[in-house]
């Protein structure tokens, strides 16, 4: 696990962010279908609000490549 920090107006706010390789692997099983579709969700809320963002978006081949923060959303790295 590692954080990611941001400048939000005058306060600090630290994020904490996972792959989904690495909660599959604490876990030692697959994720529920219930989960997989809560992801999937996630993951089109932040295509979402990229979308008109000027960074350039990549595709996620991996697990490893897909970053959850603590919340349960996708982060905007991914």
């Amino acid at each position: 696990m590692f954080f990611l920090c941001f400048r939000n107006a005058q306060t600090l706010l630290k994020m904490s962010v996972t792959s989904l390789a690495r909660i599959l692997k604490s876990f030692s099983a697959p994720i529920s279908e219930e989960h997989g579709w809560g992801i999937i969700h996630q993951a089109c809320v932040a295509l979402l609000e990229l979308e008109t963002s000027a960074e350039p978006l990549y595709l996620v081949e991996t697990t490893s490549q897909l970053l959850l923060t603590d919340d349960g959303s996708v982060h905007h790295r991914s």
